[in-house]
């Protein structure tokens, strides 16, 4: 399959594009195009995150739809800089956690069709290289380059 990259600021001027035809298709935020699915102005083919959208649970996941290899999930971290005393870390790590449990913020996460796994310290630092390796792979071997 041929895709054209076209960049746009931000999903809502993506979602009117797809809206308007100016593109066939795009891969977009759950929240900015299921009113638009539930009026049935387009048709949600896959999500790309390893797990059924709560948002949208009728629609398949990418592996369910037998293309396991265009799962992606987009990925929040907090972060300090390299060298952070631990107990400063682990203290910022607690506030966010804390805050993000808050039943109004999970209220919020959730309509934006987002969840907190929790994963910090060495754990998250493993699975940012694995994505790293992962996409890494990707870019080598298709040529992709930014222009």
């Amino acid at each position: 399959m041929k895709i054209t990259h076209v960049p746009y600021k931000g999903n809502a001027p993506a979602v009117t594009a797809v809206l308007s035809g100016e593109v066939t298709g795009g891969v977009l935020a759950t929240p900015g195009m299921l009113p638009h699915v539930k009026a049935g102005r387009v048709t949600a083919l896959a999500v790309t995150s390893s797990k059924r959208s709560q948002l949208a649970p009728d629609v398949p996941t990418v592996a369910e739809a037998g293309l396991p290899q265009l799962e992606q999930e987009v990925l929040y971290m907090a972060m300090v800089p390299a060298g952070t005393p631990a107990a400063v870390a682990q203290a910022l790590q607690k506030a966010v956690a804390d805050a993000i449990l808050k039943p109004e913020v999970k209220t919020r996460l959730a309509a934006l069709d987002m969840h907190y796994e929790g994963t910090a310290g060495d754990a998250a630092a493993q699975r940012l290289a694995g994505l790293s390796e992962r996409y890494g792979k990707v870019i080598r071997n298709t040529g992709m380059k930014v222009e």
